[in-house]
């Protein structure tokens, strides 16, 4: 019998390609509108962490950078797949993110392609439209992180799979994609044994068949293992991040999440491969370390760390277990709980893990009884399940990426990748619900309902200890955002959230700080500045900052209390001296201004913004020469600076127009005119300082009004 041409499914049960094509376009409508709203607020070009070493990788690769000196330091496919849109788009961002969706719609449809073949129609549009409404594959997809590519390579080869095992063949080619999903998404390798004992076990397959697969398998996986032995001859299987990201999730100081460590200082932007390897370095006292000897290190310290506390480490084990299995999308480089706010196509879309979650969980339990309704292939809900149970593969394949996960350390994105996997399970439960419905099968349905209900409730129990700071820290990353780019009114907004979660955030106390006084809001600048002095004394960018804004608001004895508070506290810096310099020549204490500006050019030679304040000095006493030469030191001493050098260039002209302007001002009958066009002259000259001597001159008064100088 042949396929019927114009039915959307083949008489054998195929997929027509215009069913594919629909559900393409289906899947493709909710990312075309987030993309819309995406590319239309400031946070579309910012990165940060990951999103900004991708960029940066990127943006080299395009230009002509294809090897490194190093080994991979992540998972290179995402990188040069950005990096091959980067040089033909030439870093478009809308274009992009716009390929990144289009794979992502093309996920939504293996999904119903796999759900297809294990179950049958029904279930794989139940699983599409899970799948459709879960948001979060959306905001990834979104983003310059490599969750998309991840989910569409491993959903590639997970359908090559089960087609070669119904087919009996071609297991070369889904070893194959396996493999290089693995890759791109480095916790996909956790799956290939799982395929390898399936194909041992319950496919029956021979030693042929497995060593195929096996052998396919290892050289998708070996482009990224070569590339790391010629470029930096070091056998690294994919990257050499794999250590420290190991240690972060396995040590005293972390509650299963990505906490930074503190041997490098506790900064979220500050770990990457160089400060791994400085601290590998310094505490093995060897220098040169090849990246698997620093993988190997931080590796050790976690084993250390097991040995020592094996129960700390077993509790640390069970609160990640809790933790993967929790509905609470953790966040990492980007906040999808925090953004979603910002994007109506996000808060539209019904589905999330606390629904997944239970329904996959329930889903996984239907699989292993071999439910008869798991199958919608057969006439009747009594036909048995086909054997082997292939379905299986999918709690596999759930489980593989949790053991990958849980390894390591929680984060929504890591387990973006057997979110697919749990849509197609989550299927089951809701068709078996529907029979139930049906043939009123009340007390089965009851029970579906009730552990669904349950689980619901469990799933979403509040364990992920960093949710407020976390969030605080989004709306400060988005508010400032905003703030960069003019709207001002919305940071606020913005920053006035952050606070409303953590009230003591200082780093939204500062950004928020910064929004009031570029706005020339100086008393609430004052207000948030101090507030981050209240909050942490020792804090150095505060008093600076506070020090800064009575400078603005005309307050230079203020601004001198701030700025020593600033030197106590770190009294080796040059800043700090040059900053009480500024506050004594807007007092016009000019010998204790150009004492301090000499000790933070004492404390570094190349201080470029106290020699210029120096030369300033100068000019204030009428020692054009001095200042002159002030300009010249710096300028030398960072290279023939050529700020400095304009501003020696400048001075020249003002000492031209200075003279002229006194020479005028002291004969008699000078228009009065004349000497406010080459005031205005001598401003744009760079010599307001002159105007300084010159308005306390009484020979420039004007006429008729003895006294009155020229106020700059």
């Amino acid at each position: 019998m042949s396929p019927d041409r114009n039915s959307l499914l083949g008489s054998r049960g195929g997929v027509s390609w215009r069913l594919l094509a629909l559900l393409f376009v289906i899947a493709l409508i909710p990312r075309v509108w987030f993309l819309l709203e995406a590319k239309e607020l400031p946070l579309f070009d910012q990165f940060y962490l990951d999103t900004q070493s991708y960029d940066r990788w990127a943006t080299e690769i395009a230009g002509g950078k294809l090897l490194g000196e190093r080994a991979f330091h992540m998972a290179p496919v995402y990188p040069y797949f950005l990096g091959g849109l980067y040089a033909v788009t030439g870093r478009d961002l809308v274009i992009v993110r716009a390929v990144q969706h289009g794979l992502g719609a093309v996920s939504a449809v293996l999904v119903f392609l796999i759900a297809h073949r294990l179950f049958g129609r029904r279930i794989a549009w139940i699983a599409f439209a899970l799948g459709l409404g879960y948001a979060p594959f959306l905001y990834f997809e979104g983003q310059l992180l490599a969750s998309f590519l991840g989910i569409f390579l491993g959903l590639i080869g997970f359908y090559a799979f089960i087609a070669a095992l119904q087919r009996g063949r071609v297991l070369w080619i889904a070893g194959l994609l396996l493999g290089f999903a693995s890759v791109a998404r480095p916790n996909l390798l956790f799956f290939l044994p799982f395929a390898a004992l399936w194909l041992m076990i319950a496919e029956r397959a021979g030693i042929r068949k497995l060593a195929i697969f096996c052998v396919a398998a290892a050289i998708g996986l070996s482009p990224a293992a070569v590339y790391n032995r010629v470029v930096a001859n070091d056998w690294v299987l994919i990257s050499t991040h794999g250590g420290i990201s190991f240690y972060l999730g396995n040590n005293d100081f972390t509650q299963g999440t990505y906490v930074p460590p503190p041997e490098i200082g506790g900064n979220p932007e500050a770990i990457d491969i160089y400060d791994s390897r400085r601290v590998a370095e310094r505490e093995l006292g060897r220098s040169g370390l090849k990246a698997s000897e620093i993988s190997q290190y931080w590796f050790g310290k976690s084993v250390e760390y097991m040995k020592a506390d094996p129960g700390g480490y077993a509790r640390l084990m069970l609160r990640k277990v809790a933790l993967y299995f929790n509905a609470y999308e953790i966040p990492l480089d980007v906040n999808y709980e925090a953004d979603r706010e910002l994007y109506r196509s996000l808060r539209v879309l019904p589905f999330g893990l606390a629904w997944l979650f239970p329904l996959g969980v329930i889903g996984a339990f239907l699989v292993a009884r071999r439910t008869a309704s798991v199958s919608d292939r057969g006439s009747t809900a009594e036909a048995p399940a086909p054997e082997p149970n292939r379905a299986w593969l999918l709690v596999f394949f759930v489980l593989a990426n949790a053991i990958s996960v849980i390894a390591f350390f929680i984060t929504a994105r890591y387990r973006q990748t057997g979110v697919p996997a749990l849509a197609i399970l989550g299927a089951v439960p809701i068709s078996l619900a529907w029979d139930c419905f049906r043939a009123k099968r009340w007390g089965r349905g009851a029970m579906l309902a009730g552990s669904f209900a349950m689980l619901f409730a469990l799933f979403q129990w509040p364990l992920y200890p960093g949710k407020d700071t976390s969030l605080a820290r989004a709306y400060g990353i988005a508010g400032k955002a905003f703030a960069r780019a003019g709207d001002l009114e919305r940071a606020d907004e913005l920053y006035g959230k952050a606070l409303a979660v953590v009230p003591e955030h200082l780093d939204t106390h500062m950004n928020r700080g910064l929004l009031y006084f570029e706005a020339g809001r100086y008393d609430e600048a004052e207000l948030s500045f101090g507030r981050v002095t209240q909050i942490q004394p020792s804090h150095y960018g505060a008093w600076h900052n506070l020090g800064n804004v009575m400078m603005s608001a005309g307050q230079p004895e203020r601004a001198l209390i701030a700025f020593e508070q600033a030197r106590r506290i770190d009294p080796n810096y040059a800043g700090a001296y040059d900053n009480i310099g500024r506050a004594h020549f807007a007092a016009r204490r000019l010998p204790e201004a150009e004492a301090s500006f000499d000790e933070a050019i004492r404390r570094d030679p190349a201080f470029l913004s106290a020699w210029s304040n120096k030369a300033d000095v100068r000019l204030a006493q009428g020692d054009f020469e001095g200042a002159r030469a002030a300009l010249a030191a710096g300028a030398a001493r960072n290279g023939g600076n050529p700020a400095l050098l304009e501003k020696r260039r400048a001075l020249l002209d003002a000492e031209r127009i200075y003279g002229e302007m006194r020479s005028l001002a002291a004969s008699n009958g000078t228009d009065r005119g004349v000497l406010l066009s080459m005031r205005d002259s001598l401003v744009r000259a760079g010599g307001e300082v002159m105007l300084i001597t010159l308005a306390r001159d009484s020979a420039l008064a004007t006429p008729g009004e003895p006294g009155e100088g020229l106020s700059p």
